[in-house]
């Protein structure tokens, strides 16, 4: 590889550093280098991005940010950073999980069996005419027949 190089490079034509200093602060660097998002505020100030929500932590501000989009930055380190109005706003974070299932206690797994017990008791009458209803061709020759 270097003597590649050596044969095919060429002299600068102004030895001129091109170079700039870096004009942004650390925090600018890290947006800058970030993925953004775009999400829509809700009326709690909550923000829903990948599994979880966001809840804004600035008082006061509800009615002012509820429907306005904000910025969800994420970083090359997976932090994320969230701004609204060009501020960084402080935030909780909550799992968004399944809907909780209705376990049954005691109480209620014994109310439900006896109702069950209850419904399966109540038959009909032996001269019910529910008993005694013909289906198909049976009723066919059963009208016939009177």
């Amino acid at each position: 590889m270097a003597g590649f190089n050596q044969r095919f490079a060429k002299p600068a034509r102004v030895n001129v550093d091109a170079h700039r200093e870096v004009q942004e602060t650390k925090i600018e660097l890290d947006l800058i280098l970030s993925q953004h998002h775009q999400r829509v505020i809700s009326k709690s100030l909550e923000i829903r991005f990948r599994n979880m929500v966001y809840q804004l932590q600035k008082p006061g501000h509800q009615h002012r940010w509820s429907g306005i989009k904000a910025t969800v930055c994420k970083h090359y380190d997976d932090r994320v950073s969230i701004r609204v109005c060009g501020e960084i706003v402080p935030y909780k974070t909550y799992k968004v999980g399944e809907a909780p299932k209705l376990t049954a206690d005691e109480k209620t797994i014994n109310h439900r069996v006896d109702q069950t017990i209850e419904k399966q008791k109540s038959k009909a009458a032996s001269n019910s005419p529910w008993r005694n209803f013909k289906f198909g061709s049976e009723a066919r020759q059963h009208t016939e027949s009177r």
